[in-house]
């Protein structure tokens, strides 16, 4: 099975970006493919949101989907999150160290970044 990576690395205010990534990924997923997702600068702050249901509520409900539907990992730069002082919301991410990322993005086959 061809492993697949899908990166964020744009902030919720490129929201186009964001639903096409989901999009990409979820059709990935539709195909079998060994699909992780990553968050890493900007992107981090996809992992957020707000209680009220707002926008980003419904923004993190997708990203959570993605875990549901078969990804088999989701990981965040550890190093984006606390510079920006966010603790991912309500969904399991696995925060992983600058070199750690490195490596995860080297042994995907192939990298979509949104």
């Amino acid at each position: 099975m061809r492993r697949v990576a899908v990166l964020f690395s744009r902030g919720p205010w490129r929201g186009v970006d964001t639903a096409a990534g989901i999009d990409v990924a979820l059709a990935l997923l539709a195909f079998d493919f060994d699909l992780q997702v990553g968050f890493i600068g900007a992107g981090v702050e996809l992992l957020v949101a707000t209680d009220d249901g707002d926008e980003r509520a419904q923004r993190l409900r997708m990203v959570a989907a993605l875990s549901h539907h078969g990804a088999s990992r989701l990981l965040a730069s550890r190093d984006c999150l606390q510079a920006r002082g966010l603790v991912p919301h309500a969904i399991v991410i696995e925060p992983v160290g600058r070199s750690d990322f490195a490596a995860w993005l080297t042994e995907a086959e192939h990298v979509i970044s949104f």
